[in-house]
């Protein structure tokens, strides 16, 4: 990580001490590294920044702020303190189970996150952008200056992205507050309503990425992808749909690279090279076998 340690994060944050302390580490996490604190019978969730943060484009008084703002909705766990210069957050930990893909795919989670979404959108003041086209650039600047792993066929992989990313640009809905990153992982069971955690990638952005980001995350059919955007709606758009399904694209090959980075630089326990191929083969396949030009011509 950061070379901050959770003894360190003990001593410097006040609701953190007491008469009887438990810090544990949580798995699961593929950016930071979590803790989860015990204080005298109060839960605690910590997160400690990992190292590519800065390379991953994560900016961590954006995440803060648009936690806050997520929690002020009633879509995330209240901060409790953000200490600055190492970029470390705490918030209240939530008694809750994280919703399975399978689960996400059901008609009744499709309508309940796709509320809390839309909620999100309408709602929440967000700071900073989101922009997964110039998070790619970005990341592929990295990777070249580094000489880090690239995916097998990676220069014409990415060649179909600068025809896709204008067709997307033109005409694009209004930008909206966004998670940008609702991995089921970072969706809690909270009954009637889900929760969102980890807002590293937080930022304002298209809204229809995060519903085409979202049905690759829970590997959505096509046809669920499609309800997920008419739920979101209110109505059926087949051309809205398709967006929702092309950002899906993009979000793929973000992703793989962003696993590319994360491959050389993190020291979590993760196949970070298992994971990037797993989505550039995805994406890639979209493009090979014609749904992505299919779905252009519904746009």
């Amino acid at each position: 990580m950061t070379g901050i340690t959770i003894e360190d994060i003990l001593a410097q944050v006040p609701e953190l001490q007491g008469r009887q302390v438990t810090a544990g580490p949580l798995a699961g996490g593929i950016t930071n590294a979590n803790y989860r604190v015990q204080v005298d019978g109060r839960s605690f969730f910590v997160r400690l920044p990992g190292e590519a943060s800065a390379l991953l484009g994560i900016d961590r008084l954006t995440e803060v702020h648009n936690s806050r703002e997520a929690a002020r909705l009633g879509l995330a766990p209240k901060v409790v303190a953000f200490l600055p210069e190492s970029g470390v957050i705490v918030t209240e930990f939530l008694e809750l189970q994280t919703v399975q893909a399978e689960v996400l795919r059901t008609p009744k989670w499709i309508e309940r996150v796709s509320e809390a979404i839309r909620k999100l959108h309408r709602e929440a003041s967000f700071r900073g952008d989101f922009d997964m086209p110039a998070r790619i650039a970005e990341y592929r600047r990295t990777i070249e200056a580094q000489g880090l792993r690239r995916p097998e066929g990676y220069g014409a992989g990415l060649e179909p992205l600068a025809e896709l990313d204008r067709r997307l640009r033109r005409g694009a809905p209004p930008q909206a507050a966004c998670h940008n990153d609702l991995v089921p992982e970072n969706i809690l069971d909270g009954g009637s309503r889900p929760f969102f955690v980890d807002y590293d990638y937080s930022g304002n952005n298209d809204p229809l990425f995060e519903l085409g980001d979202l049905s690759v995350e829970a590997e959505f059919t096509e046809e669920d992808t499609r309800r997920l955007v008419s739920v979101y709606l209110g109505r059926t758009d087949e051309g809205l749909a398709a967006r929702a399904l092309l950002h899906g694209v993009f979000s793929d090959i973000g992703w793989a690279l962003w696993a590319s980075i994360q491959e050389r630089s993190s020291s979590l326990a993760f196949d970070f090279a298992g994971y990037g191929r797993r989505r550039w083969e995805r994406a890639q396949g979209k493009i090979r076998n014609g749904d992505m030009e299919r779905w252009l011509r519904e746009i």
